[in-house]
């Protein structure tokens, strides 16, 4: 008999059972996490998960051994196990290839974030920090990947959009084995008075840089204050920045605003240009192009919603009519599509994604990591897909597909049901042109079983193959009379 290969995957995950912050909004009330592990592979894998608190006591297993049937996913949903409460960080063993996202909802203000597994390095950005700005706080948490040993060699480096001068070094920070540690910006006890660094409201805006010469995973939450929304994604390695980077859904008045933190971690400034790209079925039509200069070690932001430098000359991306200055409400008849940027320099990107109403208030906001040329696949694993499921939230997802390739491609949807791995009905491929985007909404997808676990709608798993290098996100959104906060995730290469 042939003896079982188990794998380590490392995974960015703060299992937050019961959370409460200084900042407390979108963060508000406990937390429950669904943890949903995909099978990248053809065949049969076993998973087992552990669970490491931040407090340093021993590590918890979460269940038992697991069997995920090819190309599926299973669902860890925490608050059925029986683990310590508190912090936590999670990782997961395999037989085979896997991949996976958190879901965090939180039951005060209906609040939710969603982010997908990482690589591990010695060097990760977070390309987006924020304290206090516009009521935007972020809380940067990162896992120790050694299971063996504790390490106490851990650097934060803060930076200021717009300054090359670290803002503030923090140095020789010790992290249990397997476990996270977690940082709240607006800490002044350990970050000090930082200074208004955004444009039109007072508050700090930047990036980070975190090494140790032991390979880390970091992920990050923004709450905002008064408001359901927060936000969750990763820090990724230092090392993929590119002088190519695309993002594949921005937005202008059209069920969102979208904004760019450009990070360029470089001893010379870089020179960014940037074409953004319409949807076919975008209000809004046109390519419409916009350069930003960002300063070595610094970052640079690009707004497409009201008042937004995208907006303005020479850009002149359209927004569709009905929204000035966030008087208003989203009038949903702007622009939406993709953004290429390139760069005289290896940059990171990441896109916050916001619904604002009356005033600037904000409706809901998420948050993903733009994907550098390398990140660039055929196949993407997409751990969580949903139409209708859950009572009252009916949350429902969109698949977004960017062919970043210079020729016309077509992309497919294959889906498996989350309760049982077996195949689900598939929706039609979709063309795209080269350059050009497709969307896959869950909404439109007919034929699908309906979840016996709660009786509504359908989850489950899904795969994306396009016949060129595409990139690919997953908005997950409810569409039922319960709003909860939007989020989005990365699709998962092999």
């Amino acid at each position: 008999m042939r003896k079982k290969q188990w794998s380590v995957l490392l995974i960015a995950l703060l299992l937050t059972l019961a959370l409460a912050l200084p900042v407390s909004a979108g963060q508000e009330g406990n937390a429950a996490v669904g943890v949903q592990i995909q099978n990248k592979t053809t065949g049969s894998i076993d998973i087992n998960t552990l669970s490491y608190p931040q407090d340093g006591s021993a590590a918890e297993a979460v269940g038992s051994t697991i069997s995920v049937p090819a190309e599926s996913a299973f669902n860890y949903y925490i608050p059925n196990y029986d683990l310590k409460p508190g912090k936590s960080a999670l990782v997961v063993s395999s037989t085979g290839s896997a991949g996976g996202i958190a879901r965090t909802d939180w039951s005060g203000q209906n609040g939710a974030a969603i982010y997908s597994t990482t690589e591990a390095n010695t060097s990760v950005l977070v390309s987006l920090v924020l304290s206090k700005y516009a009521g935007q706080t972020s809380e940067i948490t990162v896992q120790n990947t050694n299971t063996a040993a504790d390490i106490n060699d851990v650097k934060l480096t803060l930076y200021a959009r717009g300054s090359s001068t670290p803002q503030k070094v923090v140095e020789n920070q010790s992290i249990a084995k397997g476990t996270s540690k977690s940082w709240n910006i607006g800490d002044t006890n350990v970050w000090g008075s930082l200074p208004n660094t955004g444009e039109g409201t007072t508050g700090f805006v930047g990036s980070m840089l975190i090494e140790s010469a032991t390979p880390l995973v970091v992920q990050s939450f923004i709450d905002i204050a008064g408001t359901s929304g927060v936000t969750g994604f990763t820090g990724v390695s230092s090392s993929s920045a590119d002088s190519k980077v695309y993002c594949p859904l921005i937005r202008a008045n059209y069920y969102g605003d979208t904004g760019m933190s450009i990070v360029n971690n470089n001893g010379s400034a870089a020179t960014v240009d940037i074409t953004f790209r319409a949807d076919p079925a975008s209000p809004e039509q046109g390519t419409f192009t916009q350069q930003v200069n960002v300063a070595a070690n610094s970052s640079s932001v690009v707004f497409q919603g009201p008042t937004g430098d995208s907006r303005n000359a020479p850009t002149n991306l359209p927004a569709g009519s009905g929204q000035n200055g966030g008087s208003t409400a989203l009038t949903n008849n702007g622009f939406y599509g993709t953004a290429e940027l390139s760069s005289t320099q290896p940059i990171l990107v990441v896109v916050n994604d916001t619904e604002f109403g009356s005033g600037f208030s904000v409706l809901g906001q998420s948050t993903y990591n733009c994907a550098p040329a390398s990140a660039a696949a055929q196949k993407h694993y997409l751990p969580l897909l949903r139409n209708g499921h859950v009572p009252n939230q009916r949350l429902t997802t969109g698949v977004q597909v960017f062919n970043v390739s210079d020729s016309a491609s077509s992309a497919e949807l294959k889906l498996t049901n989350g309760w049982n791995g077996a195949a689900a009905p598939s929706p039609a491929a979709k063309s795209m042109a080269a350059k050009g985007a497709a969307n896959f909404y869950g909404g439109d997808w007919t034929g699908l079983a309906t979840d016996p676990g709660t009786g509504t709608g359908w989850f489950g798993a899904g795969i994306i193959t396009c016949d060129q290098d595409c990139i690919v996100i997953v908005s997950d959104e409810s569409t039922g009379p319960v709003k909860l906060d939007r989020a989005n995730y990365n699709g998962i290469v092999q």
